[in-house]
């Protein structure tokens, strides 16, 4: 029972750790991205970026291959 108990308060901490390793406390966190305005694009900005990118990637695998 003892060593369950262990297991347990050691996956326990675990889990604070992960939760508390943000720079900001989570209070701190919520009014900042409240302020913040939201990054919102066109669909049209969007496909325009995914095309710029598949074309340096279409550029940078032919520069490799080359």
């Amino acid at each position: 029972m003892l060593s369950s108990a262990a297991t347990f308060s050691f996956f326990l901490a675990i889990g604070s750790v992960i939760r508390n390793d943000a720079l900001l406390p989570p209070h701190l966190q919520a009014a900042q991205m409240q302020f913040l305005p939201p990054l919102v694009r066109s669909r049209a900005e969007g496909a325009m970026l995914i095309r710029a990118r598949w074309e340096a990637e279409k550029a940078r695998r032919t520069a490799v291959a080359a």
